[in-house]
């Protein structure tokens, strides 16, 4: 675990970076993985990776859901950014027009527009052939004018989250940064965290941290109290706390410089030693992350990881919580590791790489009702196991 941060400094300062080296891994790591499945171009739109891929980070939730822009990635060499705002960007080397394929744009008659987006990229591989072109997210209109167009289109989302799995010694240092930003707001959180503190009041506060260093957004507002923490998943709301509760969040936050602090704790309420009940929830949350944990080193499958998982008593494993565990980056990424009861269903083999980063899950919540206990912790993997990044304390209240 970290040495303890002083959680009650005013702002934290940024780490140094060089940038040139941090962009040039990134890039190298796409185009890696572009030779690796014979892709002539990747059209990106996602902006998590098109911060990525060339640290473009404006408007990045409008393009989630109105793709203004898109960045063409060509496996011999050009980067060609269409509809960008600021133009000074590492390895793009070309600057267009937006071609305006949402309705947004276009009206409900995309055709001209897919047209035009077709004839680009056609001009741009002309002599290439039937060849691999990576669609990131693109209406089915784009998809069927490329095809249509002669040219095979597949997946982008599946090889980019695996290239963005293995992190760099500059991606570790602001990774850490997110979750020194995350635990400072978690300490304002605790300052004012008393009774009849709405859900929404609690939550802000690690917000306005997060923006004040720069950050940008939380995946969710995850925060509940009382019988609302069981089962987990419920976001915070105009409830008020109340004395001899329990209240637990999860930060979900996408931080400073586009990097994501995934941690969670659970708090009590009240003065003095939380009950027994609420305590052995608590418990037997630790001991989960605890046995999972320790499974967790270069090499080991993801399968591995299930078969060796924690197993809690039949009353809380309705309300499990839906991973064990989780890869964590510029948001939840790659892997994705369910519970046994899921793994037919959703579970994917694989397998644990040294740097990637990884968050361990543990939630208790009985089916029977009552309160429920949620902490999470947000790990580095090095050769010989797990480095815990995150290291804000317990609630002395809730142990043992």
């Amino acid at each position: 675990m970290n040495t303890p941060t002083d959680f009650g400094k005013a702002m934290l300062p940024a780490p140094e970076i060089d940038w040139t080296k941090l962009n040039d891994y990134r890039m190298g790591r796409i185009r890696e993985a572009m030779a690796e499945r014979d892709v002539e171009l990747a059209v990106i739109t996602n902006p998590l990776t098109m911060r990525y891929a060339v640290n473009y980070h404006e408007y990045m939730q409008f393009q989630a859901r109105i793709p203004l822009m898109m960045l063409f990635v060509f496996a011999d060499g050009p980067v060609v950014f269409s509809g960008a705002f600021i133009k000074d960007l590492d390895h793009v080397t070309e600057y267009i027009p937006m071609f305006g394929l949402a309705p947004f744009l276009a009206g409900f008659d995309q055709v001209e527009n897919t047209r035009k987006f077709v004839d680009f990229v056609r001009g741009r591989l002309a002599g290439k052939g039937r060849c691999r072109v990576a669609l990131d997210r693109l209406d089915a209109s784009a998809v069927q004018g490329l095809m249509q167009a002669g040219f095979e289109a597949v997946d982008a989302p599946g090889f980019l989250e695996k290239a963005r799995s293995i992190k760099s010694g500059e991606e570790i240092t602001l990774c850490r940064y997110a979750i020194e930003v995350a635990q400072l707001g978690i300490a304002r959180m605790r300052e004012a965290f008393q009774p009849g503190i709405s859900e929404n009041e609690l939550w802000s506060i690690l917000s306005q941290v997060n923006i004040a260093h720069g950050g940008l957004w939380s995946e969710a507002r995850m925060l509940a109290s009382g019988e609302r923490t069981n089962p987990w998943l419920q976001e915070a709301g105009e409830r008020r706390v109340q004395k001899g509760e329990l209240v637990g969040f999860d930060t979900d936050m996408v931080g400073p410089f586009g990097y994501m602090s995934d941690i969670s704790r659970t708090w009590y309420c009240g003065e003095g030693k939380a009950p027994n009940a609420f305590r052995d929830l608590y418990k037997r949350a630790l001991d989960e992350i605890e046995h999972n944990k320790a499974n967790v080193r270069p090499g080991v499958s993801f399968k591995e990881l299930v078969d060796k998982s924690f197993r809690h008593p039949e009353e809380f494993q309705a309300h499990r919580y839906p991973c064990i565990m989780h890869g964590v980056g510029m948001c939840d990424e790659f892997p994705y590791v369910p519970y046994p009861q899921d793994w037919e269903d959703i579970g994917y083999d694989g397998i644990i790489e040294e740097n990637m980063m990884i968050c361990v899950e543990g939630y208790v919540g009985s089916d029977r009702g009552g309160s429920g206990v949620k902490i999470e912790h947000q790990f580095l993997v090095t050769a010989t196991g797990l480095e815990q990044l995150d290291s804000y304390p317990y609630d002395e209240n809730l142990l043992n």
